[in-house]
């Protein structure tokens, strides 16, 4: 059938010239009616030719490449009509699923499972089963959906053997969405009046708070700094430099003292890893220095506070942390339980903050919800996954310290803010799969060959 299909279609002379004015008929026929009837949904149809061709042909630009370039953006692409939380990086993520697994299927294109994507399979299973004994059974039911479609996502991209190619493009839609935000923040700070840093990125539709903006941009700072390093041409280089500074500047500027951390690690690992500690060094030294003079006063001020304030009530919020982690640290709180089991105990705390706060600390959050075995799981699925940037061959040093940066980065931001249901804490783990599996079986080979000896 598929052969007769062939010899058909090299019979078919097709005419170009009819081929586009049947095009340029159809859009503007649409557009007439787009246009009259103030249905301006009909311009989709308009672009649903070329979006399904890019799905079909080019899935690492769309969806996958859009979906990373926009979750800098986060809650300011709330779709209107549905419930809190609906994004339009929710759609395009679900999207996702579809596009490249009917794709890496038909092009052979799927592997197995990792070893450590199972690790967090089993951590999420065992999430949803701790619904049996929670405090709160609906807040485990409610969060099922999000964990579900996270770990779906997850499993479909590090299932999928993208190219080189297509892996550094990934990178760059992730670096321009990174930058784009970031000129959007800047562009909002310099013209709203009464800015506030917790609505550092807003719309009329949703807004992005700054600790989640800070953290969402971790990983293009942490590649941007890469690609300046790999770049030859001065020319790229000063524009990924431009890039680069204009990210690190929000970060600031959003007053976020965890994701400043994190940004602070990124550097570090760079220097540490580098073969060219001191040229690296001078160089994030001199983007520092430039940044300082353009400081806005409150971050000062936020850090002189941290001490009084006990990082923002951070330190008493832990120990009642601690308080609920001593009763429930076998079996645990049950998923997304932490919330409410801090209200049994928040009377303990050195200075009172309130009935019901969230833990503001990953590893707290999981040890305190999942008990032993659960925090066994999620330190079982983050090791795993550095473990796979470590195993690389010589000539992808700078993509092992791109991504152990981004690593450690965001695993030092989650000390201080709950990072596990958003969907640049999972496109970490994906990044690092899919730079996986770009590598040939004998790079694998060769890499696990270097480290034995070593």
């Amino acid at each position: 059938m598929i052969t007769t299909t062939k010899r058909l279609t090299k019979r078919v002379n097709f005419n170009s010239n009819i081929m586009w004015l049947a095009i340029i008929l159809f859009t503007a026929v649409i557009t007439g009616i787009a246009l009259c009837d103030e249905k301006w949904i009909y311009f989709g149809l308009i672009l649903s030719p070329f979006i399904i061709y890019v799905c079909i042909e080019k899935p690492y630009i769309f969806p996958f490449g859009l979906y990373a370039f926009l979750l800098p953006f986060g809650e300011v692409l709330s779709v209107e009509g549905f419930e809190s939380g609906a994004t339009l990086t929710k759609f395009i993520g679900a999207l996702t699923i579809p596009v490249l697994c009917f794709k890496g299927a038909f092009e052979k294109r799927l592997n197995k499972p990792d070893i450590a994507s199972i690790w967090w399979v089993l951590f999420i299973t065992y999430g949803i089963c701790t619904v049996w004994w929670a405090v709160e059974p609906e807040a485990t039911l409610s969060r099922i959906s999000t964990a579900m479609g996270l770990i779906i996502v997850y499993l479909v991209v590090a299932s999928y053997k993208f190219q080189k190619s297509e892996y550094e493009t990934i990178k760059l839609f992730m670096v321009a969405g990174g930058f784009l935000s970031a000129l959007f923040a800047i562009y909002n700070f310099g013209t709203i009046q009464n800015f506030s840093r917790v609505n550092l990125l807003h719309s009329e539709t949703g807004r992005t708070g700054a600790s989640d903006y800070a953290f969402s941009i971790a990983i293009p700072i942490s590649i941007c700094v890469g690609m300046v390093m790999k770049q030859n041409s001065k020319m790229i280089k000063g524009l990924f430099g431009f890039a680069l500074v204009a990210m690190i500047f929000t970060v600031l500027i959003s007053g976020s003292r965890g994701g400043m951390v994190g940004v602070s690690t990124i550097f570090i690992v760079y220097i540490l890893s580098s073969k060219k500690k001191i040229t690296t060094g001078i160089v994030l030294i001199i983007i520092g220095i430039i940044l300082i003079p353009f400081i806005p006063d409150f971050v000062y001020e936020r850090w002189g506070a941290a001490t009084e304030t006990g990082g923002a009530g951070r330190l008493d919020i832990w120990y009642v942390g601690l308080r609920v982690l001593k009763k429930y640290w076998l079996f645990g709180t049950g998923l997304d339980n932490f919330y409410y089991a801090y209200e049994e105990f928040a009377h303990y705390a050195p200075t009172f903050k309130g009935m019901n706060r969230s833990a503001h600390n990953i590893f707290l959050k999981y040890f305190a919800e999942l008990g032993i075995i659960g925090f066994t799981l999620f330190l079982l699925a983050i090791m795993k996954h550095y473990k796979v940037i470590k195993t690389r061959s010589s000539q992808y040093d700078i993509e092992a310290i791109m991504l152990k940066a981004a690593f450690w980065g965001m695993i030092v931001s989650s000390l201080f803010i709950d990072s596990s249901w958003r969907k640049s804490f999972w496109l970490l783990w994906m990044i690092i799969m899919i730079r996986r599996n770009t590598l040939s079986e004998e790079e694998i080979y060769e890499t696990k060959s270097n480290s034995i000896l070593r």
